[in-house]
């Protein structure tokens, strides 16, 4: 008896786990950008479709909403953060030169059911899954990570070819154009989907 318990919580585990919305997709929202977030919702929520994908875009310093933590940096060039500890600012501007000098991995993820973000929830978990391409150049098939980098919207993929102006994307629009819209993985996606 204890061991059919044992196997019937253990599967009721793993189908949560597995059934578990990785990704974290935001509109960035700081102190010091109020003004800029607010203009977006000036028509209402934003609508993130299904099928939008999210290219790396670097390492993760702030929060989910603010992932290079920008409500922290100076507005003096020579100035990294302010109010960050020294080795911590020296640790990142580390990273940020590692990460200018590198090529990027080669890896994107597409989202496989919408969300509404609004200005008092601007951050919401959905699932997805990689997304492979020669186009673009996304090649891996898995994708894993702690929350340690971040993505940003790059795209939304149609029945012919990946629409990357969002022109056509009704409230996600200028959000996604002006690089507003972010998102954060913490775990594994696989079961990549292959796009031209």
């Amino acid at each position: 008896m204890k061991l059919l318990a044992a196997t019937v919580f253990s599967a009721a585990l793993l189908t949560s786990v597995a059934h578990a919305a990785p990704i974290t997709v935001c509109v960035k929202h700081y102190k010091g950008n109020e003004s800029d977030f607010g203009e977006l919702f000036k028509n209402g929520p934003i609508t993130v479709p299904s099928g939008t994908i999210f290219n790396y875009a670097g390492h993760l310093f702030g929060t989910d909403s603010d992932p290079l933590d920008e409500g922290h940096m100076s507005r003096a060039p020579e100035r990294g953060w302010i109010g960050v500890p020294a080795r911590e600012e020296k640790r990142r501007l580390e990273i940020a030169a590692h990460d200018m000098a590198s090529a990027k991995p080669e890896q994107a993820f597409i989202t496989t059911e919408s969300l509404t973000l609004t200005a008092q929830k601007y951050c919401k978990t959905v699932n997805g899954r990689p997304v492979t391409s020669s186009t673009w150049q996304w090649k891996n098939r898995t994708i894993t990570d702690t929350g340690q980098t971040f993505y940003e919207a790059f795209g939304i993929s149609g029945p012919i070819a990946v629409d990357t102006s969002f022109n056509n994307a009704g409230s996600l629009g200028e959000a996604a154009q002006s690089g507003q819209i972010v998102a954060v993985l913490r775990g594994e996606l696989n079961d990549a989907k292959t796009i031209p």
